[in-house]
């Protein structure tokens, strides 16, 4: 059977799905049927983003910001003289980006809160710099005409509140807690990204799915045969780094297991 035999593919022929204001440094991407090459369509369509998301998201997929390299890592913040001595600690903050989401997220909190422990001292031109970097992102993102979704507006208001936080730290002279924050910040846009939407997604599918079988361990309820397909489809797809089919995979996934995804 073909993956594509498993899914109802709603507006298929969707046109016109382009919007004015994304800037060169960033896009919003609308992953699943009908959304294929959304920039560059013809420029007379002027639909928002609520629109759009009413026509091609809200049946099949959920959308993610593609947003160019340029974020901070923790890495490009510590001292020259501290980086050596945190390398254990700096690649445990990489490495929690290749984890499931919440795992992930769970160790660089850690991480954050026990920064002094850890010994890191953080450099001041370069806190300011990433709060820089912060600011520009979040300015091209409040370039895409609006609203944005619910799952990328919460996630954007939670940016905003920290880079500001880490701006008031840095007046007072706090590097530290001006670069905590920033990263901080960093890390809520970095979830609206296509990779970050698409591990969330393949997560909550699989969970889904678990939580199923516990509860029918006998039987497998009707759509669960498919919704396992797509879910393994899905987490292949993200182990490859095509996270465009990943997300339209898991979605339908998490859509034929009932889950209310917001």
């Amino acid at each position: 059977m073909r993956e594509t035999d498993l899914v109802d593919y709603p507006e298929r022929d969707a046109e016109c799905l382009a919007w004015r204001g994304v800037r060169h440094s960033l896009r919003v991407v609308l992953f699943g049927a009908g959304s294929a090459a959304l920039l560059g369509l013809s420029s007379a369509c002027q639909e928002t983003l609520t629109q759009v998301d009413s026509r091609v998201v809200a049946p099949a997929t959920r959308p993610a910001l593609d947003i160019a390299d340029g974020l901070p890592r923790l890495a490009e913040l510590v001292t020259d003289e501290t980086r050596s001595a945190g390398d254990v600690v700096l690649g445990r903050w990489e490495d929690s980006w290749s984890m499931a989401v919440a795992a992930g997220s769970s160790l660089r909190a850690g991480i954050y809160d026990s920064a002094v422990g850890w010994d890191l001292a953080f450099d001041t031109t370069s806190a300011r710099t990433a709060i820089e970097s912060v600011h520009a992102t979040i300015a091209a993102i409040e370039g895409v005409a609006h609203p944005l979704p619910p799952h990328l507006s919460r996630q954007l208001a939670e940016a905003r509140r920290l880079v500001a936080a880490a701006e008031t730290a840095l007046g007072e002279g706090d590097v530290t807690e001006a670069a905590l924050a920033t990263l901080r910040s960093a890390d809520a846009l970095r979830g609206t990204t296509p990779e970050m939407v698409a591990r969330d997604l393949v997560e909550t599918a699989e969970r889904a799915l678990a939580a199923a079988a516990q509860e029918r361990p006998d039987s497998e309820a009707t759509g669960h045969p498919r919704a396992r397909r797509l879910t393994d489809w899905a987490r292949s797809a993200v182990d490859t780094g095509d996270y465009e089919k990943a997300i339209q995979r898991a979605y339908y996934a998490c859509r034929l297991l009932g889950v209310d995804i917001r």
